[in-house]
């Protein structure tokens, strides 16, 4: 932090480092401290490989399962319009064996 008249200065306390400019006479001038999430993640980044793997894991279980919800419904509309689209005719089955039979002609 570069501003004529001020130093910059590093303060720390209990939590990570927090940065404040200060002017000549000592006057504090700005001071930006961490955010939560900006602690808690440099404290995590200071664990093992294996417990942020574990803390990771935690967290992503403690959110709501709305991404699930948002693909199952996505998955409800594709199998809705394909039973559809055999319903109208507009798609052609074919049975197994002559899928499997392609399939050993192709890949022996």
């Amino acid at each position: 932090m570069e501003v004529e008249g001020t130093h910059a200065v590093t303060i720390t306390a209990a939590s990570p480092t927090a940065v404040a400019a200060v002017n000549s006479a000592g006057v504090l001038l700005e001071m930006n401290m961490p955010t939560l999430v900006e602690e808690l993640s440099e404290r995590a980044r200071a664990l093992s490989p294996e417990d942020r793997a574990l803390l990771a894991e935690h967290l992503l279980e403690s959110l709501p399962d709305e991404s699930e919800s948002a693909v199952e419904a996505t998955w409800d509309q594709e199998i809705a319009r394909r039973v559809e689209q055999v319903r109208s005719g507009a798609a052609r089955l074919i049975p197994a064996e002559e899928v499997h039979a392609e399939a050993r002609r192709i890949y022996g």
